[in-house]
């Protein structure tokens, strides 16, 4: 099924010149509502020039100018290929902590570079650090800059395309200026300079990302600005409010960023301090990207059954923050990556370390597992972490944990009454609207869930229903069937966004009962994530492509990761019941293609202290490095199912050609 691209330009152009007439017209605001637009369109509309080009060939000769000025060439350059007339900026990675960076004036290309590298070279404290064999080199040549001035009609604008795009008005509480310019520097895409009261300062595009400026997560467009003027303003010797004093003048750039990020490999174009896609993913790809994902997830694992929960590898730093839910659903996820392992010959051979980590992980939980604090009924049975909480997210994973922890030879351990009291205590926390508390201590203050967690109720519906099909006991079907009843009717009342474990639930549910109003309310919030990624949304940024469209926000790539997961849940129910899965599939495999896009591997992570630390494990965010366990879980469940997709496919197509 074909996916039309909303495309942003033209709706952008044609909503300003429509407000106008609008208003002639007395139509008010209905005039334009019905625009196929979103306020993506004022990156079009404001984007900055793109005017200098290179050729592959040109890169490498263009690096070879770098290099050989730091003694690094194995070959000379090949003569001048072509110009900088807006300068260059090289910067350095080598064995210091910090890079070095020098800026060529502009001018023939080669003259700019050599310039721009002895200036880098002249800053550092030892220039050998940065030698042949270490040296990771990114070279930015800039396009033209673009002075930042006031658009008047920029307000008026955003109010015409927030009618149609949910976009949250008034959502910031900044200046205009500062509004406006959230639709002209991208962090990651645009630089930023300033000039004047005798400072002078600039921010390369990638430096966000490359110094960690935005890890870990600074949520909304507006906070993300602020950093990076804070950081420009700083850097040229003031404060963090430089750029708004009277004098002082702001452009923005983009550049032409490439480099040799692997000492010795390939010269390869960037774009965020990551590498672009170049085509569609295949499942050799995909197979890699697990494997590298589920050994960072499974080396996680701590002697005393714990994770080493979250990295920071900017810093190369971890947190004291841990989280028992994700803790309880990276075991649950272990278990199902040994069992997935074993149907790929390029993954069994790690099977075992999966299995050996889930069981580790497993003992923390079996030392967390009691009666929930100020349970009248003490046959109960919840995780309760270590600042007393029984959440229900977390005590849905233990049960969850405990239906798919494999029964080895040797294993004396009988998990069915522990089983049992589980699953009671997860009856015990829904209400009878069908929602589920938080925690059990709303429960014995609340007749009824006050505020029902986003995730939770799908994790107790998917563990209830699992439980059912252990043990065939209808009451686990019946609190399945409550809360599935309540959810689907709120996503049907309200529309809003759906959660990726109701959906996995859903999917359980409708598989067990056969019950086609589960099947169809699933494919219905299938579609609702369909809709919201790139395409159909046309992406502003090439690094959009497979990611969910946020307002005011870049993508995020953990909410492509647990979407994956809903997605595979989404193509086995359309499947099942004989519709047409492929609007399902292709956005799976585009999601899956943007998830291995940002993880970590030599290629992109060369501007970090110990890039080995993070090897196969994914970003939360396109600039913002922040690791985590549960992303990592969820990431390879996800590419899992997209994987799943492209064997049926072969298997089909070799069906279809008579193959065996």
């Amino acid at each position: 099924m074909a996916r039309r691209l909303r495309r942003p330009v033209q709706a952008a152009v044609i909503a300003t010149a429509l407000v106008a007439m609008g208003a002639a017209a007395g139509g008010g605001w209905s005039f334009y509502r019905d625009l196929d637009s979103t306020d993506d369109a004022l990156f079009h509309r404001y984007r900055a020039p793109e005017d200098v080009e290179l050729s592959h060939d040109e890169m490498v000769a263009a690096m070879r100018v770098v290099e050989e000025a730091l003694g690094a060439a194995t070959a000379p350059g090949d003569g001048e290929t072509a110009g900088a007339p807006h300068g260059v900026h090289v910067t350095i990675w080598g064995d210091a902590p910090e890079p070095i960076r020098g800026q060529g004036d502009g001018g023939p290309l080669s003259a700019s570079l050599e310039q721009a590298t002895l200036a880098a070279l002249e800053s550092a404290d030892d220039p050998a650090s940065f030698g042949p064999d270490r040296a990771r080199i990114q070279i930015d040549v800039l396009h033209q800059p673009v002075p930042i001035r006031r658009r008047p009609l920029h307000g008026l604008r955003i109010r015409v395309i927030g009618q149609r795009s949910d976009l949250p008005l008034g959502e910031f509480d900044g200046s205009p200026l500062e509004r406006q310019l959230v639709y002209e520097i991208e962090p990651g895409v645009h630089g930023i300079r300033l000039d004047g009261d005798g400072k002078h300062g600039v921010i390369l595009p990638a430096d966000p990302v490359t110094h960690g400026w935005l890890t870990p997560r600074e949520k909304g467009r507006d906070r993300k600005l602020r950093v990076m003027l804070r950081h420009l303003g700083e850097g040229a010797g003031g404060d963090q409010d430089l750029w708004k004093q009277p004098g002082v003048k702001l452009e923005r750039f983009r550049t032409l960023c490439f480099g040799r990020p692997v000492p010795g490999g390939e010269v390869i174009p960037l774009l965020r301090a990551n590498v672009p896609r170049s085509g569609p993913v295949d499942a050799a790809a995909i197979v890699e990207g697990i494997d590298q994902g589920t050994r960072w997830l499974a080396g996680r694992i701590q002697p005393d059954g714990s994770f080493d929960y979250e990295a920071f590898p900017n810093s190369d730093t971890g947190s004291d923050d841990y989280n028992a839910v994700r803790h309880a659903g990276c075991v649950v996820g272990l278990y199902e990556l040994y069992r997935s392992a074993s149907t790929e010959d390029r993954l069994g051979p790690g099977a075992g370390a999966l299995l050996d980590a889930a069981l580790q992980g497993q003992g923390w939980i079996d030392a967390h597992l009691r009666p929930p604090p100020g349970a009248a009924d003490e046959t109960l049975l919840a995780l309760v972490d270590d600042d007393g909480w029984a959440q229900a997210g977390a005590s849905g994973f233990a049960l969850l944990g405990l239906l798919d922890r494999p029964r080895l030879d040797d294993d004396p351990q009988d998990d069915r009454e522990r089983i049992e009291a589980l699953g009671r205590f997860l009856l015990e926390m829904i209400d009878d609207q069908g929602r589920v508390y938080l925690r059990y201590g709303h429960k014995t203050r609340h007749d009824q869930v006050q505020t029902e967690h986003p995730w939770f109720p799908g994790i107790a519906l998917l563990a209830l229903t699992r439980t059912y099909q252990e043990t065939g006991d209808e009451r686990w079907l019946d609190g399945a069937r409550r809360i599935a009843d309540q959810r689907v009717s709120s996503y049907l009342a309200v529309g809003n966004t759906p959660c990726h474990w109701t959906m996995q639930g859903l999917w359980e549910l409708y598989r067990t009962t056969g019950e086609e109003r589960y099947a169809r309310a699933n494919l219905a919030m299938a579609d609702h994530y369909v809709s919201e990624q790139f395409p159909p949304h046309e992406p502003p940024f090439p690094d959009y492509l497979g990611g969910f469209r946020r307002n005011d926000d870049v993508p995020r790539t953990i909410r492509a990761a647990s979407r994956c997961e809903a997605l595979g849940a989404a193509v086995h129910t359309a499947r099942e019941l004989g519709v047409d899965a492929t609007v399902y599939e292709e956005a799976l495999l585009a999601a899956a293609g943007h998830l291995m896009d940002n993880q970590f591997r030599p290629a992109n992570s060369y501007y970090l202290p110990a890039p080995e630390r993070v090897r196969g494990a994914m970003r939360l965010g396109l600039v913002d490095n922040h690791c985590r366990v549960d992303a990592n879980k969820h990431m390879t469940r996800g590419l899992w199912a997209a994987l799943r997709v492209l064997r049926t496919r072969e298997q089909e197509s070799g069906a279809r050609s008579g193959s065996p």
